[in-house]
């Protein structure tokens, strides 16, 4: 599918329009698509109504206002092609590729109005950092992909974070003293930003404690807890429920606590389960080898022929006393224990 040229106002497939739109500053999505709207008689003409139906259907799918959605609505090649330039001519979109076909990647409808104020300087500069994405990009970069001076840039980046707050800095945890630029209404890629645990560049130290105390705590309560559950605390508990952490930002807590030997992951039938390590155990490290046969507690029982890993046996290693304490679990052996698991046992293979 071809689309008109800049020079009439409008883009190639891919590119961005730097005209410099009318004086006029429309108030919602609707207002500034009608206003890009042609005159009824001419070639290609739309409907505002059309036109904001198309908006409309892009912001069901994402934002992406593909060919195929508007075939589907019985849209014509000419009329698509024609409401791609109208959107782009109104700011209220911009014609990318996406696989072998075009689509109009939609703006949010608070910044339309916004973005019809800017010269075509600003908004070369716009359409620069938000095709960078989540990723941002800094002056040095905005300079080599458009070409400007570095003085036009410093004023139109200015213009735009400061005043019309349509983009943000945002420190880059690998580069201290570079302000990567990224558009108001997102966030900034994990390997920019550093994810949760990190605060404008910096890494939050506090929050991690804090957060590795809070699990202790827990633990120390409940006695033992799945992933899940500490995962449902943490993102609900006091101070930490305005915070944002993933799974994977819960799991390097949970490894360094083990690291530390602070707390310990049980394999159980289902999910690990984890428990607090008692202050008076041996370290990891003065363990008796698991390479050595000898040195488990499963070579000297006298019930270990009939111990399966099986949720109807009774007899397992997920409720083995000795295996728990060898593991250095807080768990007291009970003396009458191996008589019980012996007489079991007994039972057990009567029953075969």
């Amino acid at each position: 599918m071809s689309v008109a040229s800049q020079s009439s106002g409008r883009i190639e497939a891919g590119g961005d329009n730097t005209t410099a739109p009318s004086s006029d500053v429309p108030q919602s999505a609707a207002a500034a698509v009608a206003a890009a709207a042609p005159p009824a008689d001419s070639p290609g003409a739309l409907a505002a109504a059309d036109l904001q139906a198309a908006y409309t259907l892009g912001q069901q799918h994402e934002n992406e206002l593909t060919q195929q959605l508007l075939q589907e609505q019985g849209w014509q090649k000419e009329k698509i092609v024609a409401a791609f330039n109208r959107l782009t001519e109104a700011r209220a979109g911009v014609i990318r590729r996406k696989g072998s076909t075009l689509c109009c990647v939609l703006r949010p409808s608070n910044v339309i109005g916004k973005l019809k104020t800017l010269d075509a300087f600003d908004y070369k500069i716009y359409c620069a950092i938000e095709q960078a994405g989540t990723a941002g990009v800094w002056t040095a970069d905005l300079r080599k992909n458009t070409g400007l001076q570095t003085h036009i840039i410093q004023r139109s980046v200015k213009q735009l974070c400061d005043f019309l707050k349509l983009i943000k800095p945002v420190k880059s945890i690998h580069v201290k003293n570079r302000k990567m630029y990224i558009l108001s209404h997102l966030e900034p890629a994990k390997e920019i930003a550093g994810g949760s645990f990190y605060s404008n560049g910096e890494f939050n130290e506090h929050l991690v404690e804090h957060l590795r105390s809070q699990t202790r705590t827990f633990l120390q309560n409940a006695g033992t807890a799945t992933f899940q559950a500490l995962a449902a605390y943490t993102r609900s508990s006091g101070e930490l429920s305005g915070a944002t952490f993933s799974d994977e930002d819960l799991e390097k807590v949970l490894n360094s606590l083990e690291f530390e030997q602070k707390i310990c992951r049980v394999p159980t039938l289902g999910q690990p389960t984890f428990v607090v390590r008692r202050a008076t155990l041996v370290p990891w490290s003065k363990f008796p080898s698991l390479y050595n046969p000898a040195s488990l507690p499963c070579s000297t029982c006298p019930v270990k022929n009939s111990c399966y890993r099986r949720p109807e046996n009774k007899i397992s290693p997920a409720n083995c006393d000795y295996f728990s304490y060898w593991l250095g679990l807080d768990f007291e052996i009970d003396a009458g224990s191996e008589a019980d698991n012996a007489a079991e046992a007994k039972a057990a293979q009567a029953g075969e």
